[in-house]
């Protein structure tokens, strides 16, 4: 057994036993009773957000990598997409970094789509995929490769979507699944 191994493992339980009574709350309760202009719901958005990034800031800090901060809820499949191909992320070498576009058919319905993920803290603001000319969305992100990441789309701030070609899925603590990007 790995010294490092339990403490990330510890550091990934503590933060899902802090984060998730707050996605309980955000869910059923803050999203449920007021819109999406509401200086509540916008001021909690903002307060999810800065804990997010402070848990990723303290676990990074403390040798544990971002991939330890989880904020979302998913699903997906398996399978890798070229760089015309709509559902997953393509990939492209760039120095000691792999250039990942990550890619939503343009079928998706949405005015603003967030790319969240290990790689970002499970920010909703630092990635937004644009949309091109084809109707589909798109971003690149450049990874460090020989890692895997979980990622989820967010769709309008509220609706979480997975990738429809992932290179796997699997489930989080928020009784769902994260897509998964095997960076090479």
């Amino acid at each position: 057994m790995n010294f490092r191994t339990v403490s990330r493992t510890m550091a990934r339980l503590g933060y899902a036993a802090v984060r998730l009574p707050l996605a309980v709350l955000d869910d059923h309760v803050v999203a449920r009773y007021w819109d999406e202009r509401a200086r509540l719901r916008v001021g909690f958005e903002r307060f999810l957000g800065s804990v997010d990034e402070v848990a990723s800031w303290l676990l990074a800090g403390a040798g544990v990598p971002a991939e330890s901060v989880q904020a979302g809820a998913g699903q997906a499949g398996a399978g890798q997409a070229g760089p015309g191909e709509a559902g997953g992320p393509a990939r492209e070498e760039q120095a000691s970094k792999v250039e990942i576009i990550f890619t939503l058919p343009g079928e998706v319905q949405a005015g603003s789509v967030a790319l969240c993920g290990e790689f970002n803290g499970w920010s909703a603001h630092d990635i937004r995929l644009e949309r091109g000319g084809d109707g589909c969305w798109r971003a690149g992100v450049a990874l460090e490769p020989g890692r895997t990441y979980r990622y989820r789309y967010l769709l309008d701030g509220e609706r979480w979507e997975n990738a429809w070609q992932a290179d796997r899925y699997v489930p989080n603590p928020y009784g769902s699944t994260d897509s998964v990007v095997v960076v090479e």
